[in-house]
């Protein structure tokens, strides 16, 4: 199976296709009108980057927005669609849908990109043909927590009622988070699932998508904060009264090298020590909603920032080349008063992929920012 270049849903709605009934194959309508969100200042840590080595995410000078504007939110109902592997990456009228490919690795999911011509083969494991309506709910790396809430699941709460109880198109459903946060979103409502298998392809008569709500996390819409109410009020939290410190010892990726040394500290200020890593939803959830104070290394864990309270105190600890500021504009939606201590990678400079590299956080100055922000009072 075989699709050219990649087309924005914008541009193949523009191009007028019609089924051999003369429906239209793509047709959309708008959900979420575009609108500007402040983002707060930081509450601490270095304020000015000018003379600084860093890497940012998502883009170099990223620390000086003082807001940003969602894209507007739209609903695609697209007929004849193919939807491929667990990522969903999505075809009509044999062209791939731009909005579908992002974080998408093509080896992973049976693509075959020709770097001279962009034309993309797929490599189907299974073709399966689903009757009737579907409701897209897949991104890739939705086995991680933070692209299972962030890219997929929060995209639940905005599909309008009249597609509620059609079938739901998800990646496998391996992780325990996966089907709670579903059965949780879902309420009283039964649900219909529909798992699509890596390198797999299943044909729909009519699918329903709604891209791009999270802004891939960069520009998430205020909106997508439904689906994360809908959890905390399913798991009955208490009022704020917790400090919590979330831990990345079992993660083989950006290694904080003096992990223990920051933990101690943490440990003997009173705070929990959290290891997520299996952790039920409902406690996770819990832990976020009833905590004042949040610090952690960047990592999937701080995800459940959604889930804090107006006025919570959190602290990040970030990697000079890789400064991502996903979690400050998640945070943000929540009136989160966020700050960070930036520490430095070990040996040379890896501006590219720093994953594999560890890193050192400045105990010193942690200790010092965390105390006149009042996290060690």
């Amino acid at each position: 199976m075989a699709a050219p270049i990649q087309i924005t849903l914008r541009e193949l709605e523009a191009l007028g296709l019609e089924d051999g009934t003369g429906r239209p194959l793509v047709e959309s309508e708008l959900l979420l009108p575009e609108c500007e969100v402040p983002i707060l200042p930081l509450a601490f840590g270095d304020g000015d980057f000018t003379d600084r080595r860093i890497v940012e995410h998502p883009f170099a000078g990223a620390w000086r927005e003082t807001a940003y504007r969602p894209a507007p939110v739209r609903l695609y109902c697209l007929r004849d669609a193919c939807v491929h592997s667990t990522a969903g990456v999505t075809m009509v009228a044999n062209r791939l849908v731009a909005e579908t490919l992002q974080h998408v690795y093509p080896p992973d999911h049976g693509m075959e990109v020709d770097p001279q011509s962009g034309f993309t083969t797929l490599q189907s494991a299974g073709v399966r043909r689903l009757a009737g309506r579907a409701v897209h709910l897949l991104a890739a790396g939705a086995f991680n927590y933070y692209h299972w809430q962030i890219d997929a699941a929060a995209r639940l709460p905005t599909v309008p009622d009249r597609y509620r109880d059609d079938l739901i198109l998800v990646p496998p459903l391996e992780q325990a988070f996966q089907t709670d946060t579903l059965v949780r979103l879902a309420g009283d409502r039964p649900i219909r699932a529909h798992a699509i298998a890596r390198a797999e392809s299943v044909l729909v008569d009519e699918l329903v998508l709604i891209p791009n709500l999270s802004g891939f996390g960069y520009y998430p819409h205020p909106e997508m904060l439904a689906a994360f109410d809908r959890l905390v009020e399913s798991v009955g939290a208490a009022a704020p009264h917790r400090r919590l410190y979330i831990q990345r010892t079992r993660s083989p990726k950006r290694r904080l090298e003096n992990e223990a040394e920051v933990i101690a500290l943490l440990a003997g200020a009173g705070y929990e020590i959290l290891d997520l890593d299996g952790m039920p939803l409902a406690d996770q959830v819990r832990s976020f909603a009833e905590a004042t104070h949040v610090v952690g290394p960047h990592g999937a864990g701080l995800t459940n920032l959604v889930f804090c309270r107006p006025g919570t105190l959190v602290c990040e600890l970030q990697m000079d080349c890789y400064m991502n500021w996903l979690f400050r504009r998640l945070s943000n939606l929540r009136g989160v008063r966020y700050g960070y201590v930036m520490g430095e990678i070990q040996g040379a400079w890896e501006p590219v992929w720093p994953h594999d590299r560890t890193w050192r956080i400045p105990l010193d100055r942690t200790r010092d920012t965390l105390k006149e922000a009042g996290f060690l009072t």
